[in-house]
């Protein structure tokens, strides 16, 4: 549409040139001047070049706080101005809302989050531990207690020890149980920078050399893998849909290990994992059904089947599968065979 655009109408072409080249210009002057060694990075947005600017304007022992999206702790491109304010213990805090409603910006979208940042020069420590606050709704919800919760860099570290991003959660509650876990169950594949890390895989994971499907992980344990085919769906929701089958394998073994029951065994507790599957037409079906025999292969691993993986599909599962005990519900869009048996 944009090549035919020269022809069809040259002075809107023309603009959009002129706007490439200026976007360009502002990406090339902000990534090279020198100024911006966290922020100028990547698609630049434009307000993370004003986050890092207030930082370097206050004296040792001032404060910076401003009002910015929350994807100055959370995105990809802001990963090394956020890990520069939690290692020199700058951050203080980070509350985080939704403009639910558009209550707070009514001229912008109701799914757009923002946060209130603040956070020292980086010169001299101002916390040895940051405030959080996700999904608050209105500023009275910052004070409530249980949606409250503190992470220190070591924290962080140890949640998301590879790009050190800000992890979220919606409760103090969950904070403290998703660093019990990930102290006694790591990350899947921690990555080094200096190299090769036999102990950062301790779940054996390995990708493919594979030309073909290069960002596609195999899944491997107990001798069963997950492995790319010939004419399998090469889209990003296939390998979104492959590391989450990693990460259900990864479920099995965190939940034994809290349990006490070990690897294979179900321990004292219940273990459930829901998986809310993708459609066979944006997956590909002969990857969409090797999910489904690779997760059932995985209960002769161990002493029996050491957890309940529960998907619900609008896809039938592969006919082997199809039937008593796997099968266990199928519902339709009539009311008598919808889930609660009523129009709700």
């Amino acid at each position: 549409m944009i090549g035919a655009l020269e022809a069809d109408d040259p002075a809107l072409y023309g603009h959009f040139l002129d706007t490439l080249r200026n976007s360009a210009g502002r990406r090339h002057l902000i990534g090279n001047s020198g100024r911006y060694p966290l922020c100028g990075r990547g698609d630049i947005d434009l307000y993370t070049v004003f986050a890092e600017t207030m930082q370097g304007l206050v004296n040792d022992r001032g404060r910076v706080g401003c009002v910015v999206p929350t994807g100055i702790a959370t995105d990809d491109t802001t990963k090394f101005f956020f890990q520069q304010v939690v290692t020199t213990k700058s951050l203080i805090s980070l509350l985080d809302f939704e403009n639910h409603r558009k209550r707070f910006f009514p001229d912008v979208r109701a799914d757009k989050k923002f946060c209130l940042f603040t956070a020292g020069s980086g010169v001299q420590p101002a916390s040895s531990a940051a405030d959080f606050v996700f999904f608050a709704r209105a500023v009275q919800d910052v004070e409530i207690n249980d949606r409250r919760f503190t992470l220190s860099a070591r924290d962080i570290g140890l949640l998301n020890p590879n790009t050190r991003n800000c992890p979220i959660f919606r409760t103090r509650r969950d904070a403290v149980l998703g660093k019990a876990i990930y102290r006694r169950v790591h990350v899947l594949v921690r990555e080094s920078e200096t190299g090769p890390d036999p102990t950062g895989n301790p779940w054996n994971l390995r990708l493919p050399g594979c030309s073909i499907w290069p960002t596609i992980p195999v899944c491997s344990v107990h001798g069963r893998s997950l492995r790319p085919r010939a004419g399998d769906c090469r889209a990003t929701c296939s390998v979104g849909t492959a590391r989450s089958t990693c990460r259900s394998t990864k479920a099995r073994w965190c939940t034994s290990s809290i349990t006490g029951g070990g690897h294979g065994r179900t321990g004292s507790g219940a273990a459930f994992l829901v998986h809310d599957s993708p459609r066979e037409a944006d997956l590909g079906l002969g990857v969409y059904h090797r999910l489904f025999h690779f997760v059932h292969d995985l209960e002769d691993g161990g002493d029996g089947p050491s957890f309940q993986y529960i998907v619900t599909t609008t896809t039938s599962p592969p006919s082997a599968l199809r039937m008593d005990p796997w099968l266990v519900e199928t519902l339709g869009g009539a009311a008598e065979v919808r889930l609660l048996r009523r129009d709700l």
